[in-house]
């Protein structure tokens, strides 16, 4: 009677092993139907939710995304991963609320996740238009990333910091 759960959970590994090397090479609609058979098969299998959620992320689908990363998130015991996926996907759907909610929580529970700092200054540069906590947001990233990435931040923050620097109006059509 034991063989039967061990040959189902080898099964789900070999899926999932399969569904990784086809995500990392990104193929991302077989990758997808695999990771949606093991969902099938093993219902609380998080890291499956996790990678459907990207995947659906990278294909702009923001409602599948997000109804991915919440039940990742429900199943999380350690969930800043899933708030740092999710506030990408409110960024997409230009809901600066629910990212800034979203990025919080991630910080909140991991306060080096500096990736945060950056995403909360894309919230507060493309949907609120707020220099100042742009500013101090992706001072934050910089100073905890790497060499290639300082530079191409601080060359950001440079242009921010000029006096003649403003938002571009956004132009309503009628």
């Amino acid at each position: 009677m034991e063989e039967r759960p061990i040959l189902e959970k080898e099964y789900i590994q070999k899926l999932m092993h399969r569904a990784e090397a086809h995500y990392f090479k990104e193929k991302y609609n077989i990758a997808l139907k695999l990771f949606q058979v093991v969902i099938e098969k093993d219902p609380e299998n998080i890291a499956a939710y996790r990678y459907a959620g990207d995947i659906f992320l990278i294909q702009k689908k923001l409602q599948k995304a997000r109804e991915h990363f919440m039940i990742a998130l429900e199943l999380s015991s350690e969930p800043q991963t899933e708030w740092l996926r999710l506030g990408q996907v409110y960024i997409l759907e230009k809901n600066s609320k629910m990212a800034l909610i979203a990025l919080n929580k991630a910080l909140e529970i991991q306060n080096n996740l500096y990736l945060c700092h950056f995403y909360l200054g894309i919230v507060y540069y493309n949907l609120l238009q707020d220099k100042q906590r742009t500013i101090k947001h992706w001072e934050i990233y910089k100073n905890n990333v790497d060499a290639e990435e300082r530079e191409k931040i601080s060359k950001a923050l440079n242009i921010l910091r000029q006096k003649n620097f403003s938002f571009k109006r956004k132009t309503k059509i009628l």
